[in-house]
């Protein structure tokens, strides 16, 4: 398995398991997260969404997709951004930002091993990781 692609198989992983937790202890999650528990089904829709994304990254590090993992750098380094909207706009606690910052240092670390793959396997000149 290539450094890009352990880099993708360790997202799944995290997100698997925080998929695990809204599925199965939502209320866990509202209070980690200072959030009224009053309505799970949201949270275990979210831990569905979780679930679902997490088998994605799974396949796509099994079988070296590096296009799907190019693609999925950007999603995942933009929801800091949003974490942190949703922190200016008071509708959640700043603790929401480490998994925003987790997210960000995982999409980092996928581009960074795309970059070095390219540059051992690739011509000079070409964009195989599309990460321009």
């Amino acid at each position: 398995m290539s450094a890009a692609a352990r880099s993708v198989f360790a997202f799944g992983l995290y997100l698997a398991g925080g998929g695990a937790v809204l599925l199965f202890a939502p209320e866990l999650a509202c209070r980690v997260l200072g959030l009224p528990a009053a309505d799970t089904f949201w949270v275990r829709m979210n831990g569905m969404f979780f679930a679902i994304l997490a088998y994605y990254c799974f396949r796509a590090a099994r079988e070296e997709r590096r296009e799907f993992m190019a693609w999925s750098v950007w999603p995942r380094a933009s929801t800091i951004v949003f974490m942190a909207v949703f922190v200016a706009m008071g509708l959640v606690g700043p603790v929401v930002l480490l998994f925003g910052a987790v997210d960000a240092l995982a999409a980092l670390w996928t581009a960074r091993a795309l970059k070095r793959g390219v540059r051992r396997t690739a011509p000079e000149g070409s964009n195989v990781a599309g990460l321009a």
